[in-house]
């Protein structure tokens, strides 16, 4: 008999197991941490791509720009999630666009599967802008 039980508790052990998986078997979203409070110092009228980061259909990226100024006063950023192909043109497609800012937050709307940066463009007149960049996609 008590072989009989161990015959039957194994596969049922083994198919209980296999059932279990990560909370997005579920279909509840997973972070998933991209870049976490990178520095960063870029020229005055210049921008930096940071990326590239591929992300499935329907994910949301957020971002957290901590400012960290050098010189006088705070940074003047824009700040955006691009599409990778746009990144370095003089039109980029942009998501969770946050303009004339130093620090923020921003998220972008659920996103075709696809190559995106983030954008930080740089409008100081004088000193360099300086700042950590934490990247975070839900999906």
């Amino acid at each position: 008999m008590l072989d009989l039980m161990r015959s039957l508790l194994v596969p049922l052990v083994v198919v209980a197991l296999a059932g279990c998986g990560s909370s997005n078997d579920a279909g509840t979203p997973t972070r998933h941490s991209i870049t976490n409070s990178q520095a960063e110092q870029i020229p005055t009228n210049t921008q930096i791509a940071i990326g590239p980061f591929s992300v499935p259909a329907s994910a949301q990226v957020a971002y957290v720009l901590v400012d960290t100024p050098i010189g006088v006063g705070y940074d003047t950023m824009d700040v955006a999630v691009v599409t990778d192909a746009s990144a370095n043109t003089g039109t980029p497609v942009g998501y969770g666009i946050q303009q004339n800012v130093s620090s923020t937050s921003g998220a972008t709307p659920p996103l075709p599967a696809g190559t995106y940066d983030l954008l930080v463009q740089c409008f100081n007149l004088a000193d360099d802008c300086a700042f950590q960049a934490t990247i975070e996609a839900t999906y």
